[in-house]
This record gives C-alpha cells, structure tokens and sequence, in this order.
C-alpha cells in the first residue's frame, strides 16, 4: 500500500487487536476495521491478514472501512487522482454536468491552451479555477475522490469519509488525525489542489513508459496533447528509436 494508508491501517488493526480505546473524529469510538473486496468487505483482527491487500485494486474508492464507513486515506501533500487522459473528459463531463451543453468545448478551449502553454516551457500545475468554477471543480474532483473514475465507471467501494493521519502514528498523537467529509475537505484543502500537467514519451528506454505512451498516442481524442517539440525528458531515451519520431503526451493528475 502506498503513502501512508498501510501504517495507519496497521495502527487501528493493533489498537482494536490489543483493545485499545480508540475515538476518531466524525467516527467517534472505533470497533471494527474492514478492508474492501470484489464481493463485499472482509474484518480484519489482525495486521497479518492486511498482506492480501493492494491499494491498486480498480473497484475501491475507499481504501478501508472504519465502523463501516467507507475512509480514503491521504497525507496533507498527496495525489488525489491520477493519470486523466484527454480522451477521458468528453464522457466524463457529459455523465457529471448532462445539462451544460457548451461546458464541455469550454473546458477543451482552456485545457488545451493551457496545455500547449506547458510544453512551451510554462508551469506545469495548472490552477483549477482557470478552468472550472468552484461548484464545477467541486463535483468534478468528488466523483472522483470518492465515487469513481475518468472513465464513468462507478466504485463498488465509494468513500463516506477522507481521513488524513501523520506518517508515523501512535497513541501519542492520535488527536493529529482528521477525518472530513468530502465538502468540509474540499472547503479546507481547495487552495492548494492544483490540475497537475504530465508527460509521457514516445521514444522513451523505459518499455512499460513507451509502450503507454503508444497506446494513448493511438486515441484520436488524445491527439491534441500530442507534441513534436519536446519541453522535458525521460530518464534515458531509447537510442535506437528514431529522434524525429519521438512524441510528448501529456496527461492530468489531482494532487494537494
């Protein structure tokens, strides 16, 4: 499990184990910890069971369940959502804002530019209300934080709750936990999320990278992110591939 969801799972799964008192904001007193499953949610009672869980399973959006609520676990700095491609948002804005006819060739007017001004050298975090509005992002960044995904599919596991937690946690500090609604978060955390620019290469050594970057660059819909000129680099070019053919793709990331 990445950041810090395994250390705060294992935390809770010790203290319930070893019968510690445990009370979570929102929450209030702790008495089960569940993780998510295809079919369902499984207790667990202790942390050796935890070794059969990936935080990369598709179908979750909530990484663990606390009293059964479904918690997004994340640290203050973190990704949010990651690897949005331009293909995504026709589907994705049409299914969260049916109603806004023009919305969407508006958002690919400022995404664009706003794109095309990255690979020309400019910052790569892009500031969310130069393309939404507050209520815009709002639903947006809900979807998918704790419903589901760019591509409209719907979680299995929706999150109720986001808990974010220290990185090393103990008894000692359990009042540094918080846990918010997704509104209460978004109200405390929207000025420091950012539309996060990403690049990708074709022509890059690295094969799993070059052979993503294939893959999106055969999209139609991907084409516009698609550049010639080449603002940054992969760790290693692939020196056998031809130079003219390499391509720079980007893509969208949430982080805080």
């Amino acid at each position: 499990m990445p950041g810090n969801e395994e250390t705060v799972i294992k935390f809770l799964v010790e203290s319930l184990h070893n019968d510690k008192k445990i009370k979570l904001p929102v929450i209030g007193d702790l008495n089960e910890v569940s993780m998510p499953i295809k079919d369902g949610k499984k207790i667990i009672r202790q942390t050796s069971e935890l070794i059969n869980f990936s935080s990369n399973d598709r179908y979750k959006k909530a990484d663990v369940y606390l009293n059964n609520f479904g918690v997004s676990l994340k640290e203050e700095s973190a990704p949010l959502y990651n690897k949005i491609q331009r293909k995504h948002l026709m589907d994705l804005i049409n299914y969260l804002f049916p109603s806004k006819s023009n919305f969407i060739s508006d958002l690919f007017a400022k995404l664009d530019n706003e794109i095309e001004k990255v690979n020309k050298g400019f910052n790569r975090d892009i500031q969310w209300n130069k393309i939404f509005s507050e209520d815009e992002f709002l639903i947006f960044l809900e979807f998918l934080m704790m419903k589901g995904y760019a591509d409209t599919k719907v979680s299995s596991h929706q999150a109720d709750f986001i808990l974010i937690a220290p990185k090393k946690i103990s008894l000692e500090n359990l009042d540094k936990i918080k846990i918010f609604s997704f509104k209460d978060y978004f109200e405390t955390y929207k000025n420091k999320i950012v539309i996060a620019a990403r690049r990708i290469w074709i022509g890059s050594k690295s094969k799993s990278e070059n052979i993503r970057a294939l893959s999106m660059s055969k999209h139609p819909d991907n084409k516009k992110w698609i550049y010639k000129n080449i603002s940054g680099k992969p760790r290693n070019w692939d020196t056998s591939f031809p130079s003219q053919n390499r391509r720079e793709i980007f893509y969208l990331n949430l982080n805080t």
